[in-house]
C-alpha cells in the first residue's frame, strides 16, 4: 500500500518538514492540524500510529482513496478531530 507506507514511514517521526508536503497543514508549533488528501491513490489501512498526531490534528480527509479495514483505536487519541 503505497499511501499508507509513505504515512507510516514519513509522517510519524523522521526529521523532514512535513508542513510543507501537499495536503499537510500546520499551526505555528509545527504540529500537523490537517490532512487533507482525497483522491491520492492512498491504499491499505490506517496504521494505529495516526494516534500520534493527537497534538493537534483536527481536520482530515482521506476521501475517494482505495482504504480499507477497520479505523485503528489510536484514532479515538485525536480528540480535537471535528465532524
Amino acid at each position: 500500500s503505497k499511501g499508507m507506507e509513505f504515512v507510516k514511514e514519513n509522517f510519524i517521526g523522521g526529521t523532514d518538514n512535513k508542513c510543507i508536503w501537499l495536503g499537510v497543514t500546520c499551526d505555528e508549533s509545527g504540529s500537523i492540524t490537517s490532512l487533507d488528501m482525497p483522491k491520492e491513490d492512498l491504499s491499505g489501512t490506517i496504521p494505529p500510529t495516526i494516534g500520534l498526531l493527537s497534538n493537534g490534528l483536527s481536520s482530515i480527509d482521506l476521501s475517494e482513496n482505495s482504504l480499507f479495514g477497520s479505523l485503528p483505536p489510536e484514532m479515538f487519541y485525536l480528540t480535537n478531530l471535528s465532524m
